[in-house]
């Protein structure tokens, strides 16, 4: 099982919501990343789809969970409304996935977003963070 996690959206290390600041308790960065996903923006959130295609590319960061990772990620399943026994149910889906790091790959988790995006605004920039302070 890996201890790292990739962020795009809420959880990201600058953020001040109750949930990054548990998880910034919690791990330690690792650096800036990248994966293969479209990057939707959700509500005051936003969600990933994963895809193959190497135009659409997420940038976020990696965290590598200290402590108790087992709660750490129970936590944050029930805060990005994941439940592993109704994937149906779940409003995103935690899956490990190969990540870009510091010129390298390697395995992360990852939260994607599981509903449908019909309608939904595509980010195509793929950064999250340039994404709000560009809407400012």
């Amino acid at each position: 099982m890996t201890d790292l996690l990739f962020i795009y959206g809420s959880l990201l290390q600058d953020n001040e919501n109750e949930y990054a600041l548990y998880l910034k308790e919690r791990s330690e960065l690792v650096g800036p990343a990248t994966i293969l996903g479209k990057l939707y923006e959700i509500s005051w959130y936003p969600g990933v789809i994963p895809t193959d295609d190497t135009k659409n590319v997420v940038h976020g960061q990696v965290v590598r969970l200290t402590g108790d990772m087992t709660t750490t990620l129970e936590k944050l399943d029930e805060y990005e409304g994941y439940y592993e026994d109704n994937l149906d149910a779940s409003e995103f889906v935690r899956k490990r996935v190969r990540v870009s790091l510091n010129s390298q790959t390697t395995e992360s988790w990852v939260y994607f977003f599981n509903q449908p995006t019909i309608g939904m605004y595509q980010i195509e920039s793929g950064d999250y963070l340039s994404y709000i302070e560009n809407k400012k």
